[in-house]
């Protein structure tokens, strides 16, 4: 399926995703056009970005795949683990999730302040889960990522890794 049909299915024209949507992800500091997650992202285009991580028609850098994901969990907590554990169910050898899970869970652990969807990631997919434990801890150990968890919740944070423990114990007995 390509951009043009994608965007079709959500009722978005071609050009309001490139406005919207492209210019974003042109700039140096993407981020900064969302401003902290004021910006209101319409339903119909986080459901578009969902269905692009899934087909792998969004060839973005992860570092913006980041600041996307970070940017709808900050407007719909949950939202995005939700999406992936429902998207692994249907094909749990989702390659296009595969490829970026690292990336998604990074953005979801920095951001996210609903642990339900995670939680619920890992008790179905503990092997999936373990493979990205070593990156998510380290995140959580970066002074950047510490000083986000600060503002919000070390918590958190804390809460994850020891779900993660946990998880990958099990696996190991």
């Amino acid at each position: 399926m390509d951009l043009e049909s994608l965007c079709a299915a959500q009722g978005l024209s071609k050009k309001s995703f490139d406005s919207v949507f492209t210019e974003y992800l042109r700039t140096d500091q993407p981020e900064l056009l969302f401003c902290g997650g004021n910006v209101k992202v319409p339903e119909n285009m986080i459901k578009l970005i969902h269905d692009m991580i899934i087909t792998n028609e969004l060839k973005i850098r992860n570092s913006h795949l980041n600041i996307t994901i970070r940017t709808i969990e900050r407007l719909h907590p949950g939202l995005t683990m939700r999406f992936i554990v429902d998207e692994l169910q249907k094909d749990p050898f989702s390659l296009p999730i595969r490829f970026r899970l690292r990336t998604i869970l990074l953005a979801v652990v920095a951001e996210s302040t609903d642990l339900e969807p995670f939680r619920e990631f890992i008790s179905r997919f503990p092997a999936l889960a373990a493979n990205c434990y070593d990156d998510i801890l380290k995140i959580l150990e970066k002074d950047y990522a510490m000083d986000e968890f600060k503002k919000r919740s070390i918590e958190l944070g804390e809460a994850i890794a020891q779900l993660l423990k946990a998880f990958i114990n099990r696996i190991r007995q």
